[in-house]
């Protein structure tokens, strides 16, 4: 039942999202957008905390969407204040780039562990699942500061690129075998989260940090659809190279979701 209601609060909450940040100057949205956002991310919110009163964690799978609406409507100032050293250069503003998004990877395999899914037994298990996950994270934080940095992407653009992203790669391109195997009634439930999650992923540091991500270059489609091509390639080969890294040093991360 969860599923269907974020599944049909996400086909919602996906034009919203294009409403409030289809202009391209920087992050100043009226008092019907801010209103609406916050509503938007309360909504979320408390969709993710709830099963908890159960003792349920999976509401915490909500945290791809929550995190980057809290990053951008309630924690923006907070998040410059806290990183301001690092916002001095480009290269440096990776680091927090990379921080709040494995955050997000965090907070779900935190719900793995309240909910008790195998082999999510301790606290040691959510560090060997980010562990695990740190090489997919450094791809896209690599993505984001050369494509935010060096093209003048509009906020939908970036949104509309992340979102087919997902719909693309998103468990072993299960997206695509949906389409291929005519599950059309479980890709309309599928496709709108996976959709949100991943146009969030490339959506929020541009919000967060406009002042420093303002890009050189004016951006056209084609630059649109190289940064969906990139970003679609590199995280998976960056993972490929960390697992590699991994295994050579010994160090076991099998058995995670």
């Amino acid at each position: 039942m969860l599923y269907l209601i974020v599944s049909s609060l996400s086909w919602l909450s996906i034009p919203v999202l294009f409403w409030i940040f289809r202009h391209e100057e920087d992050y100043r949205p009226s008092l019907g957008k801010k209103r609406s956002l916050y509503i938007l991310t309360t909504v979320y919110l408390a969709f993710a905390l709830f099963p908890l009163l159960k003792g349920d964690g999976g509401g915490m799978s909500l945290a791809f969407t929550v995190l980057p609406l809290l990053y951008i409507c309630v924690f923006r100032r907070h998040i410059r204040v806290l990183f301001t050293y690092f916002r001095k250069n480009v290269i440096l503003l990776a680091v927090p780039i990379f921080l709040l998004l494995i955050l997000e990877e965090g907070f779900l395999a935190l719900g793995y562990r309240i909910s008790g899914f195998e082999p999510y037994t301790s606290l040691y298990q959510v560090g060997k699942h980010l562990l695990s996950y740190t090489g997919f994270y450094i791809g896209i934080t690599a993505t984001i500061i050369f494509f935010h940095n060096r093209y003048q992407f509009s906020r939908w653009q970036l949104f509309m690129a992340g979102g087919l992203w997902g719909i693309l790669v998103e468990q072993e391109f299960k997206g695509l075998k949906m389409l291929y195997a005519g599950e059309f009634s479980n890709l309309f439930f599928y496709v709108p989260i996976i959709f949100l999650t991943y146009g969030l992923y490339l959506l929020w540091p541009k919000v967060v940090f406009s002042e420093e991500l303002k890009g050189k270059i004016h951006s056209t489609r084609w630059h649109v659809l190289l940064l969906w091509v990139v970003v679609s390639i590199v995280p998976i080969a960056t993972w490929l190279a960390w697992s590699f890294l991994l295994k050579m040093a010994g160090i076991d991360t099998g058995g995670i979701i």
